[in-house]
């Protein structure tokens, strides 16, 4: 299509060129204006016929062609956004569930170091309430439980 119009600007101006010779190189300075008369008119005509021809059924048919490939190619292009950014959320959960994973990994291995702490408190602190109690002779603490009421 895009040929088509540039072969007729070809043959447009290649026309103009031949017309503008004869002009220039008429017999007689009284056929000038009907000479430019008919080469205005057979230019108006070159003109012309590729644009009838666009509008003409092979022209709507052509674009009609065109309108169906470039339906396509648009739709082909969405199909393939909406396969990337599928791709992209599964992606993104796999990366947040990773993250997830190590963050609950991290949290009990810090849980249990201070469970293993406590544990240590614990028995640093009994060990140390037996030595008091050996070295000053008191009886431990017995933890009694009260209820309230009958």
């Amino acid at each position: 299509m895009i040929n088509d119009f540039f072969n007729a600007i070809c043959r447009v101006g290649i026309f103009m060129i031949c017309a503008q010779a004869i002009i220039h190189f008429k017999p007689n300075k009284a056929y000038e204006k009907y000479i430019k008369l008919l080469v205005s008119a057979m230019i108006l005509i070159q003109v012309i016929l590729p644009i009838a021809e666009f509008f003409s059924t092979e022209g709507q048919e052509s674009l009609e062609e065109r309108g169906k490939w470039f339906e396509q190619q648009i739709q082909e292009s969405m199909e393939a956004a909406g396969k990337a950014a599928l791709d992209t959320d599964a992606l993104l959960s796999n990366m947040t569930l990773e993250e997830v994973k190590t963050r609950l990994a991290d949290a009990e291995s810090s849980a249990s170091q201070e469970e293993a702490a406590a544990d240590n408190e614990a028995a640093v602190s009994d060990s140390l309430q037996e030595e008091l109690i050996e070295e000053n002779n008191v009886s431990p603490v017995e933890k009694v439980k009260v209820e309230i009421g009958q």
